[in-house]
């Protein structure tokens, strides 16, 4: 797996979710879905940030020290970094589909792929 992710990458997540739309925040590549800023990069070129909820946030933190940190800026607030030369894009793409379901995403779900096959056994026949 490539480690190591670019502004082309992001773009190329982003754009992947349904709603979302590139701009600038802070004078920096920004992505926003509904108004809201779903991610945009650091001021230094080299840092996504990303909003998250505390929730997956903590998970994050914990299970990827490496990849995902935040600031004291950012501890108060509902945003992750992610260290672009560590981050996959797998992480990228987990990291953003969450950020989007969490800010209200509409439309067709990000999911890359459908599922085709039998109903699940579950299934009520009722």
């Amino acid at each position: 797996m490539r480690v190591g992710i670019t502004l082309k990458t992001v773009r190329d997540v982003a754009r992947s979710l349904p709603g979302a739309a590139e701009g600038l925040s802070y004078q920096t590549p920004a992505f926003r879905v509904g108004g809201k800023v779903l991610c945009r990069m650091h001021e230094d070129g080299r840092t996504l940030i990303v909003h998250c909820d505390p929730l997956e946030r903590e998970l994050l933190l914990d299970n990827n020290p490496s990849v995902f940190f935040v600031t004291d800026l950012y501890v108060h607030h509902t945003w992750v970094l992610v260290r672009m030369e560590t981050a996959t894009r797998p992480q990228l793409e987990h990291c953003l589909r969450h950020a989007w379901r969490s800010l209200g995403g509409r439309g067709r779900s990000p999911r890359r792929r459908r599922r085709v096959g039998p109903a699940s056994p579950r299934a009520s026949s009722i």
